[in-house]
């Protein structure tokens, strides 16, 4: 979960800790708010960073849940589990 502080928020970012092992692949990235209303947004994932960008700007004070699903990993040899 994520609170929103005392400024409306248009994007937000999610790194990837550096000694997280091998490669990450996310399916479905779903972001509601606390009532479980889904909130529009695009999201892009490079495999180092998620930037997710809100359809509107999600006003101050909102709690939004951001769901990952379907996250996999592979370690160097290209392994997944």
């Amino acid at each position: 979960d994520v609170q929103v502080g005392s400024d409306s928020l248009s994007e937000i970012r999610l790194i990837v800790p550096e000694d997280a092992p091998g490669k990450l692949r996310i399916d479905r990235i779903e972001i509601s708010n606390a009532a479980g209303q889904s909130i529009n947004a695009s999201s892009l994932f490079d495999g180092k960073e998620i930037t997710i960008k809100f359809g509107q700007p999600v006003a101050a004070g909102t709690l939004l849940r951001i769901n990952l699903n379907g996250v996999k990993t592979s370690d160097l040899l290209g392994r997944t589990w």
